[in-house]
């Protein structure tokens, strides 16, 4: 069964690194793994649409009001890495300072929550996750520029993959609600959509 320690393992041992036994067991590497896996782990939950982390959730607004534009405010969940959608497309919307505004007093948000289990994260953001640390961990712990642009290659690589598998599970309500295919907008437009590059 994987789990943090087995995916930073496995980065570290697509370096020819000594594994880890615990994220304090003292070793250079474990010091790293402890630094740098929450941070690619939410690194990348944030940067791509995946999946198995999107959550759906009813919210009211939280009784504050705007000085001036849209006329409601809501508290992100506490558990949101990035906001993503409304079930409404028509709504006006926008995240502001740590918080949501739109101009209805309820509204349905699509988000990305902060999966910190990893049974549940899919395989195939797993394989990603490695790579990407390994290609992270190769400096400091090998000091070889070229091992670490080899693995970010491989990391691009599951990346591509992943667009092509998870693009095509379910079917869009509309051609816009893909991420993958989504146009360029202008971060703050009133749908609220925001852009994310790799």
């Amino acid at each position: 069964m994987a789990n943090k320690i087995s995916i930073c393992n496995n980065a570290l041992n697509r370096l020819g690194a000594n594994s880890i036994t615990t994220f304090a067991d003292g070793s250079k590497a474990a010091n790293l793994c402890n630094v740098f896996y929450e941070q690619e782990r939410k690194t990348m939950l944030r940067t791509f649409l995946w999946n198995f982390a999107v959550k759906r959730v009813v919210l009211s607004n939280n009784g504050n009001t705007p000085e001036f534009g849209l006329a409601y405010e809501f508290d992100v969940p506490t558990d949101c890495l990035r906001t993503w959608k409304l079930e409404n497309p028509y709504v006006i919307w926008k995240e502001e300072n740590g918080k949501i505004l739109s101009s209805m007093e309820e509204i349905e948000l699509y988000y990305i929550y902060d999966v910190d289990d990893v049974d549940s994260m899919s395989e195939t953001f797993k394989n990603a996750l490695e790579y990407k640390l390994a290609s992270t961990l190769s400096y400091p712990l090998i000091q070889s520029s070229t091992i670490q642009s080899t693995m970010y290659s491989l990391y691009k690589e599951e990346i591509k993959d992943m667009r092509t598998v998870e693009s095509q599970i379910g079917t869009p309500e509309s051609a816009n609600d893909n991420l993958w295919v989504d146009s360029r907008r202008t971060p703050g437009a009133s749908s609220g959509r925001r852009e994310y590059y790799w």
